[in-house]
């Protein structure tokens, strides 16, 4: 499945300063390359209270779709005013 603009995603790996461990969820803000052949993401990350949004560029390796678990997850802690993290 294509991963496009405004797709939720998850980490597949962690990233370093500020940590974010993998399975953490995020929202492609812009892809990279062709539409049909993209060569990576711009994802944000944020904690709920857009304190502390930021964003990374990432390969097309290091993200891929979320499950529905993860995303209910991802919902119930910004809900609870938490991180994405898991």
């Amino acid at each position: 499945m294509t991963i496009r603009e405004h797709d939720p995603v998850v980490l597949t790996r962690p990233l370093p300063a500020p940590r974010l461990d993998a399975g953490t969820v995020g929202t492609v803000v812009h892809v990279y390359g062709d539409d049909g052949d993209p060569t990576g993401y711009e994802v944000a990350f944020g904690d709920g209270t857009g304190d502390d949004d930021l964003s990374w560029a990432l390969r097309t390796g290091d993200i891929r779709l979320p499950t529905r678990a993860e995303l209910e997850a991802a919902a119930r802690a910004l809900a609870r005013g938490g991180d994405t993290a898991r």
